[in-house]
């Protein structure tokens, strides 16, 4: 089986809604929480994640 760009968006876009489907159920305070050894709180990764990704996009973008 071959894969390539096209089933690695769609693998991308199903684990990222899972992921929203989980954290759409903590509470602000789950949310904001910290843990030491870790980059941040739940919401500060996910801004790092999409925020990453969509740079991801962009270059992409350009270079096609």
């Amino acid at each position: 089986m071959t894969t390539g760009l096209p089933d690695f968006f769609k693998y991308n876009l199903c684990a990222n809604r899972r992921l929203l489907d989980m954290c759409e159920k903590l509470s602000d305070a789950q949310l904001d929480a910290t843990m030491i050894g870790t980059y941040g709180s739940v919401r500060e990764t996910l801004l790092h994640l999409f925020a990453a990704e969509e740079g991801y996009a962009r270059a992409l973008k350009c270079r096609w």
